[in-house]
């Protein structure tokens, strides 16, 4: 089985729960993939020579996007709201980076890997019959 690597992405400005809104949002994508990248952590790690603004933080999430082995881009609720969400999500696409909304990975059963597609609640996650991470009813 494909290793699967996440990024997430949605409004940060004119949002001041971001913080846990991203940490929220990661709590759930670590169920449904094997390796999540919230770009609110890398804010408190990043080392900038001078003090970052937007345009710097958009120009290292598309770098990161386009170049660090993503299968998945999880699209936040509020993301047509945010202008770099919506370039993240356009940079996703002609990588070829599958776009998934939040609310459609399943949290009904909290652990995604023992997840039976018979649940019955809309989802996107891990299918044991096919051994990959697809929406439900898409087994090939």
């Amino acid at each position: 089985m494909s290793k699967t690597k996440a990024y997430i992405s949605g409004m940060i400005d004119n949002d001041p729960d971001y913080v846990q809104k991203f940490q929220e949002a990661e709590d759930i994508c670590v169920n449904a993939f094997d390796e999540v990248v919230n770009p609110v952590r890398l804010d408190k790690v990043e080392i900038w020579s001078r003090n970052p603004v937007w345009i710097d933080y958009i120009v290292r999430d598309i770098e990161l996007l386009w170049e660090d082995g993503f299968t998945h881009i999880v699209m936040l609720e509020d993301w047509m709201l945010s202008e770099g969400a919506n370039i993240e999500r356009f940079v996703a696409i002609k990588k070829g980076i599958e776009v998934v909304h939040i609310k459609d990975i399943c949290t009904f059963c909290n652990q995604i890997e023992t997840h039976k597609m018979s649940c019955p609640r809309p989802k996107y996650g891990y299918c044991p019959e096919c051994e990959t991470v697809h929406k439900q009813g898409e087994c090939k």
